[in-house]
């Protein structure tokens, strides 16, 4: 039900604030706004994993799961003093000063804008020109009939050693399922397809394919 009185949560000594805590986002499950932020509060330790320190991207759905979303690069007015933020530049020119997850709090105050998807950059905030992991991602099949390697893993796998990159599996987003591999060592890393890189001359070596 939406319009519901918001409530505070305590998130390691920080209270961040969930409105409209009995909306539904998960209509099948019948799961509320309030239990989004609840979950996320359990497993924020696990999601800051990825997201530390990386200017981030909001894939929000304030309607829920089923209803319309939008993906917000630009950090919202109103943002915390607490949360940190980093400046991505892009080839036209323009810029988008994006959130730097660093704390439980920040995914908690994420949920209540209605973020379902994070998508971090592979970069940290301190250093925005050198991405630290890069990666490759292959549309999901449907579920095999015997274990198979993932595609991407596999295409990936003979440039690992070579590049110093201590390679691992990611947890897939959306319908793509991405292995990621952290870079040791600087250098240029071109595409696997012999184009030039999505970021030419930035990449701290490894092997990724866009």
């Amino acid at each position: 039900m939406a319009g519901s009185r918001a409530v505070e949560l305590d998130v390691a000594g920080r209270a961040v604030r969930v409105s409209n805590p009995d909306k539904t986002y998960y209509p099948e499950r019948g799961f509320t706004k309030l239990d989004v932020a609840q979950y996320y509060l359990a497993v924020a330790d696990g999601v800051l994993r990825g997201l530390r320190d990386r200017p981030t991207t909001m894939q929000r759905f304030p309607d829920g799961v089923e209803g319309e979303f939008f993906y917000q690069k630009r950090a919202p007015k109103g943002l915390p003093d607490w949360l940190p933020t980093a400046r991505i530049a892009f080839p036209s020119g323009r810029f988008a000063d994006e959130i730097c997850p660093t704390e439980p709090a920040a995914v908690l105050w994420a949920a209540n804008l209605g973020c379902l998807t994070f998508h971090p950059w592979p970069v940290r905030r301190a250093d925005t020109e050198h991405p630290t992991n890069s990666g490759s991602t292959s549309t999901r099949s449907p579920a095999p009939t015997s274990p198979t390697p993932s595609p991407s893993r596999t295409n990936c796998a003979p440039c690992w050693p070579s590049t110093g990159c201590a390679a691992g599996p990611r947890p897939p987003a959306a319908a793509a399922c991405t292995s990621t591999c952290r870079s040791t060592r600087v250098g240029r890393s071109p595409r696997s397809d012999g184009r030039p890189s999505r970021w030419p001359g930035r990449w701290s070596g490894g092997c990724h394919s866009w």
